[in-house]
């Protein structure tokens, strides 16, 4: 409005246009005068809105909260409602309990037809009890769900808040990391989502079933003639007619209410469904949120000397005997309480028992490998499950020893830490296990997958030593971060950590070298590969991965560098596997392939050996004549081609949902300026922010 007044002032000061006629002169000023009297009014207008915009704010502001708590009046109005019609329906149902018992009681002696009809009034009023009681868990489950739908949603938004203020500080990142953990399991909400689809298909089957029974009880009179027509004319007198009625009657009554019942159970499903489905949705929503911005905060303050003054009081809280005291005052309890404790040991023990045949079988496995007639992919299957079975026994061990512990009603917070610490070792320690039991000595990566010995006694090398650091320094870092003490997580936990990462180190740069690591035949007999060629990009960021987040745990930022590791070691499991599954299906190839061509060489010795026979000079003759056969080598080249595209894709995948938890974070990416250009906006000149 004031730049308009401003344009009519403007336009108002230009001359007079010559040979213009005054009436008309006079009409445009009367015109601009009104216009200016018009933008005036308005501006003043606005002005007297500012001013009473706070006013107004504080209006709304009060209107909100007086309708944020007639709402809450109305749901606690309802909830008591609901309560009320719960009991009542409790104590109808429990009365029905009762008269059907009485009536069953009451129907011995009498004819069967009768007792029948009582025994099935029986169970229904079992079924409407069951209804009424599944019924009162649901609204508790609404009421529970919406609550911690609500106190979700206000932590969110006051962490937002709190940022907008503060923005990404130490103290704001302990913070946002301790939300994360407290927030729940989605995984838990998909189960519960399947459990209510589940119960809502069945409640709605009972409810099919409940409205034809309904509808057949309608004509009682009709019913009890129906009934009665089967029985002989001798037993159908009056009194068993009465009787027969009042059981039908009194059945009309239990279903009217059983199908009532039922129909809320369904209502308060959906409740539970919508408010669930809100929780899942705030919950998504604010992890989303929070793994956008962990990543890019300090976790914990640069190491210094408190770093290392701090170590002694650590190792002291670790090595503590009473801490172990109460792990082992928590297993026993466990041993004492839990059958299925020792089903677990048991099998560890098992495990460890057959050791020496398992081993016997796996280097047995190989001599069928020898003859081509006698040679089976179905070995390589068994020699993989039989080196399962070999690696399996600690990693077991340790895994129910964490199970255990952090399942127990008796656990301590440094119990919890220590089974949460085994449990997450577990993998690793079976992992380390089972690479190195791969490549033993006529083992499947010696005799079925054909490995060269150089590669093999280096693979055997490097996890033998990577078993024995890895997994001790990741069971202490698993312990001191899963009992959340900053002072231990700030001094031994970094420590740890970084005696991690730079064991990862060696470990990279030993197994990978490109002239003496695993990759040497690939380099040494394709010397125009990718491989080969890219050896200069490749290794040196293999080997300066982990040592970038050494700097990282130094700086501070201890959790951005914890999940990027626990991320590349998951994708270096994931590559060891595929490498498996690849060697796996070129064994099943070269064993196809060798039992087709020695197929059809003992086809054309039969041939040949059934033509010299005959001696008969046209049969000679057809020998002669080059027969089309499958080219088994393109076929195989061609498979090799779907496979490695497969396993390419399946790379893909896996590499994306071992990283989905870590891409939101480079989103922030966004909001970093590399530089700025001057542009069109709208039609007008902008300057825009590259990013």
């Amino acid at each position: 409005a004031k730049a308009a007044l401003e344009d009519l002032a403007v336009e108002a000061d230009r001359p007079v246009l010559e040979g213009e006629p005054a009436v008309v002169t006079q009409a445009r000023k009367w015109v601009q005068e009104t216009r200016q009297r018009e933008l005036r009014a308005e501006i003043l207008m606005r002005d007297q809105e500012l001013l009473s915009h706070g006013p107004r704010e504080d209006l709304l502001r009060a209107e909100r909260d007086k309708a944020a708590l007639d709402l809450e009046g109305i749901r606690e109005r309802r909830r008591q409602l609901e309560e009320r019609l719960n009991e009542r329906r409790r104590v109808e149902a429990e009365q029905a309990r009762s008269e059907a018992k009485a009536a069953t009681l009451a129907a011995v002696g009498k004819h069967p037809l009768v007792q029948t009809l009582a025994e099935e009034n029986a169970r229904l009023t079992e079924e409407l009890s069951r209804s009424t009681a599944a019924l009162d868990r649901v609204d508790d489950e609404v009421a529970e769900t919406q609550r911690r739908g609500k106190q979700i949603a206000e932590e969110f938004r006051s962490i937002r808040q709190r940022m907008e203020i503060a923005g990404l500080s130490q103290a704001m990142g302990q913070i946002l990391l301790d939300r994360r953990q407290q927030l729940p399991d989605p995984a838990e909400f998909r189960e519960a989502a399947k459990a209510r689809e589940r119960a809502i298909a069945e409640t709605t089957l009972r409810q099919i079933g409940l409205d034809e029974e309904r509808q057949r009880l309608r004509d009682v009179d009709g019913l009890v003639d129906e009934l009665l027509a089967d029985l002989p004319p001798a037993e159908r007198d009056q009194g068993l007619q009465g009787e027969v009625r009042e059981q039908l009657e009194r059945r009309r009554e239990l279903v009217e209410k059983t199908r009532n019942s039922e129909s809320a159970y369904l209502r308060a499903l959906g409740e539970l469904d919508f408010a669930a489905t809100e929780l899942t949705t705030t919950v998504e929503g604010y992890d989303l949120f929070l793994a956008e911005r962990l990543l890019w905060v300090r976790s914990s303050a640069p190491a210094g000397l408190d770093t290392l003054t701090d170590l002694p009081r650590a190792l002291a809280w670790l090595l503590n005997p009473k801490g172990w005291v109460e792990v082992g005052r928590v297993l026993l309890h466990e041993a004492r309480s839990s059958p299925l404790f020792w089903l677990w040991l048991l099998a560890v023990f098992l495990l460890l028992g057959k050791k020496v045949a398992i081993r016997r079988r796996l280097v047995g496995l190989a001599e069928e490998l020898r003859r081509v007639r006698t040679d089976r992919f179905e070995y390589t299957v068994q020699a993989l499950a039989l080196t399962v079975l070999l690696a399996l026994p600690l990693a077991l061990l340790f895994a129910v020893i964490g199970w255990q512990l952090t399942g127990s009603v008796e656990t301590t917070p440094f119990a919890k830490a220590v089974g949460s610490a085994a449990l997450a070792v577990s993998f690793s320690f079976f992992t380390f296990r089972f690479f190195s039991l791969l490549c033993i000595k006529g083992g499947v990566a010696d005799r079925h997958f054909k490995w060269s010995g150089a590669v093999l006694a280096r693979i055997r090398r490097e996890f033998g030593w990577a078993l024995l650091l890895f997994v001790p320094t990741a069971f202490v870092t698993a312990v001191v971060y899963s009992y959340r003490d900053i002072a231990y997580t700030a001094s031994l936990g970094r420590v740890a950590l970084l005696v991690l990462m730079a064991g990862l180190t060696v470990f990279a740069a030993r197994l990978a070298h490109p002239t003496l690591g695993v990759f040497q035949n690939l380099v040494r007999e394709h010397p125009e590969g990718w491989l080969t060629r890219l050896q200069n990009l490749w290794y040196p960021l293999m080997v300066a991965t982990p040592l970038a987040l050494a700097g990282l745990t130094l700086a501070g930022y201890t959790y951005t560098a914890a999940t990027l590791l626990d991320s590349l070691v998951q994708a270096l499991w994931l590559v060891f596997g595929l490498v498996i599954l690849h060697q796996s299906v070129v064994r099943w190839l070269m064993v196809t392939r060798r039992r087709l061509a020695l197929q059809a060489t003992l086809e054309r010795r039969a041939a040949r050996a059934a033509a010299d026979q005959a001696a008969d000079p046209q049969s000679l003759a057809s020998l002669a004549v080059i027969e089309e056969e499958v080219d088994l080598a393109s076929l195989d080249e061609q498979t090799r081609r779907l496979i490695n595209a497969v396993i390419f894709v399946t790379a893909l995948v896996g590499l994306w949902a071992i990283w989905s938890d870590v891409l939101p974070a480079f989103s922030k990416l966004e909001d970093i300026t590399l530089w700025q250009y001057t542009g069109m906006v709208e039609g007008a000149e902008t300057v825009i922010p590259f990013t």
